[in-house]
């Protein structure tokens, strides 16, 4: 009796630590880039995701076309998120939103 209470207990045991193990789901978020490097972004964000502001790592990340200050863009990062200031993250995926607007009269 007691082996089998202790099995059921152990089984059970691991079945927590099993489930608990469940991997974060990346970040996605819309933002304006702020300045543009060989390999990363500094964005300003427009919505609310935890951070105002990111260094972001283009190490990783797919996306076709020419980033250039001012672009607002979807962007789609790892969940681990160095806190730093900015923070600093990592792209996995950049979608462009819009093209910089243009100043007002600038002709």
């Amino acid at each position: 009796m007691k082996k089998s209470l202790m099995l059921m207990f152990a089984t059970l045991a691991l079945m927590l630590i099993i489930s608990g193990c469940k991997e974060e789901a990346n970040i996605s978020f819309s933002a304006i880039v702020t300045d543009v490097s060989d390999d990363a972004i500094t964005v300003t964000t427009t919505e609310d995701v935890g951070f105002d502001e990111a260094n972001v790592s283009l190490a990783d990340a797919k996306y076709d076309f020419k980033l250039e200050v001012g672009q607002t863009l979807n962007i789609t990062i790892l969940p681990a998120i160095k806190e730093t200031s900015p923070v600093q993250v990592v792209a996995v995926s950049i979608e462009f939103v819009s093209a910089p607007k243009e100043l007002k009269g600038k002709a």
